[in-house]
């Protein structure tokens, strides 16, 4: 009877999950890139205001196609006459501002920026590649960002939403074990009794 009770109870659980994975989920915010650039033909950087997105994500599908998510395009290149000093770097930053069920959050990466003229050769290289969102208790959203490189570039982006790891837990202490197994000889006692009684 008690197998049955706990099996009816759990049932509405399990099946909640699952209908709730099967879900669309649109996922919005806003994303602002500012740079930093220091001497040489210092490049321009593109979507500098902030640009809000949506995406329509589900959970445990594949994540989104990689977007092109800004450009930087090189100020010019002076060919094989420039000299070493013909370079330029800098730092990109990209601030996110994500709503989720409880609220805004938000999350940053930086990225470094190189550029050699004389070779025609320039990346944007993020720090962290991989930001992690708690959307919710039970959800998570990666944000991946890629890395670019060669003339004119192209960093991509991508979404996906996950399953949250569990949270974690204590192990119980042995004093747990011994006062809960105090608590079910108690119990087999009482049920013993009345077993008697009838």
């Amino acid at each position: 009877m008690m197998r049955k009770i706990l099996v009816a109870a759990a049932a509405p659980l399990l099946l909640g999950t699952v209908a709730a994975h099967a879900d669309v989920v649109d996922v919005t915010g806003s994303y602002t890139l500012s740079d930093t650039m220091t001497l040489g033909n210092a490049p321009s950087l593109g979507h500098v205001v902030s640009d809000p997105f949506s995406e329509d994500l589900t959970v445990g599908a594949s994540p989104t196609s990689a977007t092109r998510f800004f450009s930087v395009s090189p100020a010019g290149s002076c060919g094989r006459n420039c000299g070493r000093g013909d370079t330029a770097s800098g730092t990109i930053t990209v601030d996110f501002s994500i709503n989720t069920p409880d609220g805004t959050q938000k999350i940053s990466d930086t990225a470094a920026y190189t550029a050699d003229y004389k070779n025609d050769t320039d990346s944007v290289v993020w720090t962290t590649n991989d930001l992690v969102v708690a959307y919710s208790s039970l959800l998570n959203l990666d944000i991946t960002l890629g890395n670019a490189q060669d003339w004119t570039i192209y960093p991509t982006i991508s979404f996906d939403l996950v399953d949250a790891p569990p949270p974690t837990t204590d192990t119980p202490e042995p004093g747990s074990f011994a006062l809960l197994g105090t608590g079910l000889l108690g119990l087999f006692g009482v049920t013993r009794l009345r077993r008697k009684a009838v």
